[in-house]
């Protein structure tokens, strides 16, 4: 077996990701949204700790929002240092093309795709618990309530799952314009380096920018002040927050581009067997030892920071698997 082979079979891990995110978006958006949205729903932190440690896979991924993030980053940054291995032996104004190519159309798709996000909040998107009521959209809403209705104006300041992929992926795009620079793609480990301290600064910083800006946002909202909602959407706009899921888009580049250089299998073996359980087991213990509220609630408006943090670990742990 090739190299190339064995590098393409270690993006297995992604397609499990897609499987599993495609699944429980089916189970979670359709048949558990119909049956059981008028149930009152008992709160998670009310469950056995038992109940919540053999179901914290499925918790942890309740939102999907870091699959979708590290799956669009992981994608790109393949896709971007496989056209720099495939043109290595070509003069460096080539390269530079190429590149500039493959960064200006993955910044198109993206920024269409944040224009799709706003069509599927307003028009296709369930209805969700926000800023203290029901918002519904006009196709799906009228179809849950049995006729016409329209949209409240202030779905469009949610941040979906279609919306963190489009501002991750600009957010990535924007990263290896900076770090390639002239010839900075031929510096690989320094690039990955400063990936890897962005991406534990982004995380770091997230916990202070919700507490300083998340009930600004929606105050903000309720006075429709709309330019100061925009500017916060794009920084901790729920409920799939730039700050801390666009970390996730760092560790996914990392993930991309050490696959299309071709790392040795042992950097992904101590990056998942030995990291990825530390993270999980340091946010694990700091839900134990300080709590969090896990209510339905508060997963569908601001997903706890830790378990974001749990996330990162599990899914270094998962692609070390596959």
């Amino acid at each position: 077996m090739s190299d190339l082979t064995k590098t393409k079979n270690r993006l297995l891990y992604l397609d499990v990701f897609r499987g599993f995110v495609g699944l429980f978006i089916i189970l979670s958006h359709s048949f558990s949204h119909i049956i059981l949205w008028d149930y009152n729903l008992i709160p998670l932190d009310e469950f056995p700790l038992w109940m919540v440690i053999v179901l914290s896979p499925l918790i942890a991924f309740s939102t999907c929002g870091a699959v979708f993030a590290i799956i669009s980053s992981t994608a790109l940054g393949f896709k971007m240092q496989s056209i720099v291995q495939k043109n290595l032996n070509q003069n460096p104004q080539m390269i530079r093309r190429s590149i500039n190519r493959g960064l200006y159309a993955s910044g198109v798709s993206f920024a269409l795709l944040f224009i799709f996000s706003l069509f599927h909040v307003s028009l296709f998107h369930y209805g969700l618990h926000w800023n203290g009521s029901i918002q519904r959209t006009v196709i799906t809403g009228s179809l849950e309530v049995g006729h016409f209705i329209w949209t409240d104006i202030q779905v469009l300041f949610q941040t979906d799952a279609i919306a963190l992929i489009a501002l991750n992926g600009l957010i990535s795009v924007t990263a290896l314009s900076l770090l390639w620079r002239k010839k900075g793609y031929q510096k690989v480990e320094k690039n990955l380096i400063i990936l890897t301290v962005c991406g534990i600064l982004w995380f770091m910083a997230s916990k202070f920018l919700h507490q300083s800006f998340d009930s600004l946002f929606f105050e903000a909202l309720d006075q429709k002040q709309y330019l100061t909602v925009i500017l916060l959407k794009f920084i901790i706009g729920p409920p799939n927050s730039t700050f801390p899921s666009a970390a996730y888009g760092f560790f996914g580049l990392i993930f991309g581009i050490t696959f299309a250089s071709r790392w040795k299998k042992r950097f992904f073996r101590i990056i998942g067997w030995v990291v990825g359980p530390l993270i999980m087991l340091g946010a694990g213990l700091y839900m134990l030892l300080f709590g969090n509220n896990l209510s339905p609630e508060l997963l569908g408006s601001f997903i706890p920071f830790e378990i974001e943090v749990f996330d990162l670990g599990y899914i270094l742990l998962v692609q070390a698997i596959f």
